[in-house]
């Protein structure tokens, strides 16, 4: 015989030391603490983002009072939905914060059904006085001066509404080349005036004005829709990271699974670089999900795609931290088992060397 002893390591206590490190891949989640962390992040988000909604609609408020008195009473109603609706999300979205529920979201939904029934009521009221008008302009005609003024007020109040929409709102992102489109109408409407045509003026200047008051409306509704999405998003990111920073230390297992007291797992240290880039990542996806510019489509895929990732990259790093830990003390028990092994079998004594 050789004399060579074989030292084998235990198949099944590598199995359990595998096992025990794959559970560690299920988050820690401190309920109370997490909630409050993500309700307060959230609510802060959402009160800053509704104040520039309300910024926003307090200084159409000022435009729509330029109007002329045939079309400010009812835009001036149709403002005041708008704020009325804005009000409500911003108060359910304060009020939801920390939770992401289907239950919510289609209470939320119904809040936005609502807002668009009685939206749809004002502009089939606006329309309605649009078929009235129509019907007064063969009398119009008939009196050239009143023909001319009339005209004129529709002109200078679709003008209006053009400017409040240049101004105010994001149209290019939710309706490109709309705007655009309507104020070449406007143009060929007051080119027909310079002409004296006046019903010509008249009739086109009145349907773009009412265009353009839809269009107000639509972007609004879908500045809207955005702020929930962007909460949503935000809400999602900031789970991740307080779940990251949770889960920075772990307590420690030996490799049975029980915990050894007095110690602690620091998965940043033990990931190799992983879970300061999780961190990274995260703080980036929440930087897009609290950009302006960003649209809905993207907020949506933040909080249904890129948020569910970063919360799986992240349990799959705390599982890879918490092997790597077990793996090196696993080592130092074989360490162990060898030394003991050599001696126990072979005679050997293993001392410590002494610097001279």
């Amino acid at each position: 015989m050789s004399g060579r002893k074989t030292i084998q390591v235990d198949e099944a206590q590598w199995r359990r030391v595998q096992r025990k490190a794959r559970q560690l891949q299920g988050l820690q989640r401190n309920v109370p603490r997490l909630l409050d962390d993500v309700r307060a992040q959230t609510r802060a988000d959402v009160d800053r983002a509704f104040a520039t909604v309300d910024a926003r609609q307090r200084r159409q408020d000022e435009a729509v009072r330029q109007l002329s008195d045939r079309t400010r009473h009812i835009e001036a109603e149709t403002g005041r939905r708008l704020r009325e609706q804005a009000e409500r999300l911003h108060q359910e979205l304060h009020e939801t914060a920390g939770r992401i529920e289907e239950q919510t979201r289609q209470r939320l939904d119904g809040l936005r059904r609502e807002a668009e029934r009685a939206l749809a009521a004002e502009r089939a009221e606006r329309r309605a006085e649009t078929a009235r008008l129509a019907q007064e302009i063969d009398a119009v005609k008939a009196d050239r001066a009143r023909a001319e003024e009339t005209a004129r007020t529709w002109l200078a109040d679709a003008r209006t509404m053009a400017g409040l929409i240049e101004r105010e709102l994001p149209h290019e992102r939710y309706a490109p080349g709309r705007l655009d489109r309507l104020v070449q109408r406007l143009a060929t409407a007051g080119q027909n005036a310079a002409e004296h045509r006046f019903d010509a003026a008249l009739a086109l200047g009145q349907e773009t004005f009412h265009e353009l008051s839809d269009l107000r409306v639509d972007i609004e509704q879908r500045e809207l829709a955005r702020c929930l999405a962007r909460k949503e998003a935000v809400e999602a990111l900031v789970q991740v990271e307080a779940l990251a920073e949770e889960n920075r230390r772990r307590p420690v297992v030996d490799t049975d699974g029980t915990p050894v007291a007095g110690y602690s797992l620091d998965v940043a240290h033990w990931s190799g670089g992983e879970y300061d880039q999780v961190r990274q990542d995260t703080a980036a996806a929440l930087t897009r999900a609290r950009d302006p510019q960003t649209g809905t489509d993207a907020l949506l895929a933040l909080r249904d795609e890129e948020a569910p990732a970063l919360e799986r990259r992240l349990g799959e790093t705390v599982e890879r931290a918490g092997l790597r830990q077990l793996t090196s003390q696993l080592r130092v028990n074989l360490a162990d088992v060898v030394a003991q092994t050599l001696a126990d079998v072979a005679f050997y004594d293993l001392v410590e060397e002494e610097c001279h």
